[in-house]
């Protein structure tokens, strides 16, 4: 069976059984998808992170990762399984709905101890996590499943329930302070809406919804905490020192601009190989991209900027073609991609993204 499938799928179909000819059928797929995935399609990121694993300076740290973020070389292989995970997931509404509805059901979990914070039960700020950002990185993942979970769903009381609790899990993200999913989530909700509108032609009336809530909450919470405004009025002023040239220029963005410009120097220093997996310690870029580059090398950053480019690219050319699903689980990935340009790799909420994009990766493969 292994050696010859096709031959034995036609000799089950024939001889024994349709419904076990249809299920060789699937384990032919997903054996195919394991195929392509971890030999085919990432053999250069995945030879790239090989080499830069056992020519660093701490090959221990590099395969096995950091005590906190745990994302050496070993982990490269877990994400792939999650991928594969993500890309063999059943195409049905059913099977969608359970998985948009487990995220949204686990981030409103996660943020009662953010709202008993705010009602003065103090320590509980980030809920489950030791650091406020990082909650707000896995808020961004699940509320826009939130959004996905609305729009598909028929049974007007269970989407007027998942309503509440997206409108809970907005707040939650705005009182969160932090700003790259902020950011991330509006780039995110104007993915949706527009290829949502272009594909169909019109807006529907969840979308209205959707947005009311988000500038309703964006405007009261404001009101009181004037975080959002004060956000903004800091970008805009990091922008003016960076524009200008001045002298603080390494402070801007929370510091991250510092961190981007040592960055650089370590991909300059280590251009092919990189410094090797989790081998940057507490000196993180936070930005992923820049990140991965300086650990992996430029040829293994260039591959998979490349490959993220291309999947953007082939599913705007299949646009018609797509079902709405795709334009949904699409918006997560974007927004996921928006938010790591000012953040991390971290178990807490990469394995969530990469996850999705083997579930969006399987519509683009599609004939």
């Amino acid at each position: 069976f292994l050696f010859r499938p096709k031959e034995n799928i036609k000799l089950y179909k024939t001889k024994i059984d349709l419904t076990l000819a249809n299920n060789v059928e699937k384990l032919e797929e997903f054996m195919k998808n394991i195929i392509d995935t971890l030999i085919i399609k990432t053999t250069k990121v995945k030879f790239g992170r090989t080499i830069s694993t056992f020519l660093s300076e701490d090959v221990n740290t590099a395969y096995y990762g950091a005590w906190f973020r745990d994302c050496g070389l070993r982990s490269l292989f877990i994400f792939g399984s999650i991928y594969i995970l993500g890309r063999n997931i059943s195409k049905s509404l059913k099977t969608k709905k359970i998985v948009y509805f487990a995220f949204l059901i686990v981030c409103t979990i996660q943020n009662i101890p953010v709202l008993m914070y705010y009602m003065g039960y103090y320590g509980l700020e980030t809920g489950a996590y030791l650091n406020i950002n990082h909650s707000g990185y896995f808020m961004l993942i699940c509320i826009m499943a939130g959004i996905a979970l609305i729009l598909t769903e028929q049974n007007l009381k269970i989407k007027i329930q998942v309503i509440l609790l997206y409108a809970f899990n907005v707040w939650s993200l705005i009182i969160n302070r932090s700003f790259g999913p902020f950011l991330a989530f509006i780039a995110g909700l104007l993915f949706v809406v527009i290829l949502y509108t272009i594909k169909h032609k019109k807006i529907k009336w969840e979308f209205v919804v959707i947005v009311l809530i988000f500038v309703v909450e964006c405007f009261c919470v404001n009101s009181k905490t004037g975080v959002i405004s004060r956000n903004f009025h800091i970008t805009a002023s990091d922008t003016k020192v960076i524009v200008n040239g001045d002298k603080n220029i390494e402070q801007t963005g929370s510091g991250r601009m510092g961190l981007w410009m040592d960055t650089m120097k370590i991909i300059c220093k280590h251009p092919l190989i990189g410094i090797g997996p989790d081998n940057l310690y507490s000196m993180q870029p936070h930005n992923e991209i820049m990140e991965f580059t300086a650990e992996n090398g430029i040829p293994a950053g260039i591959c998979y900027t490349v490959a993220l480019f291309m999947i953007c690219i082939k599913s705007v050319k299949r646009l018609k073609k797509n079902n709405d699903r795709q334009i949904l689980e699409g918006g997560v990935v974007f927004a996921y991609l928006v938010s790591s340009l000012f953040g991390v790799v971290l178990y807490s909420t990469f394995p969530f993204y990469i996850f999705y994009l083997g579930m969006f990766c399987k519509y683009i493969d599609e004939k």
